[in-house]
């Protein structure tokens, strides 16, 4: 009888041994090589547990090896099915194939590096973005509700824009529901707002905070969740604050990463003006700074100031330090 549990033992470990290599991710070969022979071996260790407690054990190995062999995990139909999945697997995956040179995926320029990944990041997102446009026009109403709660999870400007394009979808659920994760957003936004505000009271000198303040007004203003009014309102209370941290030149926060922060959001307002000359100044502080440029230059070309724009192309088309993407917008100008 232990002799008889011992060779089931076997053989069921030897069946989730051959289940385990159907899903191995290996070489295509190995895998099923090893998922037949694990599956012909468990096959018999069973068969031979079992054969012993059968009465009339004429030829009845045999027909217990065979129905082993058959019924567990996929039996020989469920080899070649696996073969199949396998190779139908592999051959989907060419289809999204990208013949890229592995050598250019090496960038000497870490930031080229870091370009790519974020340009990487987008297209994922946008993707991402587009199929939920496209659920919440769908006929499957749980998807439609889902795709909304999943949009308010991610609150960022895009998934803020469809929320917004919802409030005019045939759909009414659809409606009422974008219109509830607008209203939590916002809400969500300005008890942050609020918080920050009352420990600002409690210790005005900590411009850790007060940052923190600037960038909760900045995040809040332009991620479309208000009109343009209250937009406003609130990238000129980011500004303030952004101002008075530079004015007050604080070891602990960087100057350059508040003059970024300042410039966008002049950049926001419409006050291309002082966008500039804040970009000016960050070039002050770090010469070359290709995202200063970028900046100024989309300033320029808001106010259709195109000449300034080829002055400051010829100015810096041959400067290696500037990002590639950056002198690419370059040379439409030259």
């Amino acid at each position: 009888m232990i002799y008889n549990l011992y060779y089931i033992t076997c053989g069921i470990t030897l069946e989730a041994m051959a289940l385990y290599f159907a899903y191995w991710d290996q070489e295509f070969f190995l895998a099923p090589l090893l998922f037949v022979l694990a599956h012909i071996t468990g096959a018999f260790y069973f068969a031979k547990g079992i054969y012993p407690s059968v009465k009339n054990k004429n030829n009845w190995f045999i027909a217990l090896f065979v129905f082993s062999l058959c019924l567990p995990v996929f039996g020989f139909i469920g080899i070649y099915v696996f073969i199949l999945l396998r190779y139908f697997r592999k051959n989907k995956g060419e289809v999204f194939h990208l013949d890229i040179d592995e050598d250019k995926l090496f960038c000497d320029d870490e930031r080229e590096m870091q370009l790519l990944e974020g340009k990487t990041r987008q297209c994922a997102e946008i993707l991402e973005i587009e199929a939920f446009a496209d659920i919440l026009h769908g006929d499957d109403k749980e998807l439609r509700l889902g795709a909304i709660n999943a949009l308010q999870k991610m609150g960022d400007r895009q998934s803020i824009d469809i929320l917004n394009s919802s409030l005019d979808n045939t759909y009414q659920e659809v409606r009422y529901y974008a219109v509830e994760a607008l209203n939590k957003l916002s809400q969500e936004h300005m008890d942050k707002i609020n918080l920050l505000k009352s420990m600002i009271e409690i210790k005005p000198e900590d411009h850790l905070i007060r940052m923190t303040l600037a960038d909760n007004y900045y995040e809040y203003a332009s991620k479309g969740l208000e009109e343009k009014t209250i937009e406003n309102y609130y990238l000129t209370c980011a500004k303030d604050e952004y101002t008075r941290i530079i004015r007050e030149e604080q070891e602990e926060i960087r100057r350059e990463d508040v003059l970024k922060k300042l410039c966008d959001t002049y950049f926001l307002l419409g006050d291309y003006d002082e966008a500039i000359r804040v970009g000016n100044e960050i070039l002050g502080i770090i010469q070359d700074d290709s995202w200063a440029i970028l900046r100024i230059l989309e300033s320029y070309f808001k106010k259709k100031d195109y000449l300034s724009i080829r002055e400051w192309s010829h100015r810096y088309i041959k400067n290696q330090e500037i990002h590639s993407e950056v002198r690419q917008a370059m040379e439409m100008w030259i």
